[in-house]
């Protein structure tokens, strides 16, 4: 019994031994010489995780804003007020008298043709355009014309018989004239023809 107990024992030992022995061996540095190399500390800084935001964005300084420029002062709007001087154009109406007779009416000392039953007297009247060239040169005249008043009132072939100074006047009546309306003569209750009237247009510039 105690001689298989030794012989179990070494042989459990003997295995163990050689195999510390062996492992120390691996531990220790072999005779051929290693190279003991000297490790370099490595140091770490830990950063923040709101230290690595701020340095991701970082936002530019805001430039200052420019001054602001004080609005304009108002400046009070003037209305011009353009003062237009437009000639006056005489167009007088001569006074009817029925005790006188005659040929027609004129402008200046007037006198009226027609009868006790009615006179022929403007009714509507159209104020002719004073001629560019004579409101420039400050020219100023009449035309004098002889019509027949129809018994619409219509006047009809109308005639220039006078006008001063010649053709300056002559084409701003023409353009007006038939516009015109007078009322007729009345004879017995009817209304007819009245030949041969006369009227004057004077072209007066204001003072």
């Amino acid at each position: 019994m105690s001689t298989r107990f030794i012989s179990a024992l070494l042989i459990a030992v003997v295995p163990t031994f050689a195999l510390y022995v062996f492992m120390a061996y691996l531990i220790m540095p072999s005779s051929r010489g290693i190279a003991v190399q000297k490790t370099i500390p490595v140091e770490f800084t830990m950063v923040k995780p709101e230290e690595k935001e701020q340095l991701k964005k970082r936002v530019p300084p805001k430039q200052p804003e420019p001054p602001k420029q004080p609005p304009p002062p108002d400046t009070p709007v003037e209305q011009t007020r353009v003062a237009m001087d437009l000639p006056k154009i005489s167009l007088d109406i001569p006074k009817v008298t029925g005790a006188s007779m005659g040929t027609g009416v004129f402008l200046g000392g007037a006198r009226a043709a027609g009868t006790m039953d009615g006179e022929a007297i403007p009714m509507i009247r159209i104020q002719p355009q004073y001629p560019p060239k004579a409101l420039r040169e400050g020219i100023e005249g009449y035309v004098r014309l002889r019509f027949t008043v129809m018994p619409d009132g219509r006047p009809s072939n109308v005639v220039i018989v006078e006008s001063k100074p010649r053709r300056v006047f002559d084409q701003a009546v023409r353009r007006v004239i038939y516009k015109w309306k007078f009322k007729p003569r009345v004879v017995d209750g009817k209304k007819v023809a009245q030949p041969n009237m006369y009227y004057t247009m004077e072209f007066k510039l204001s003072e």
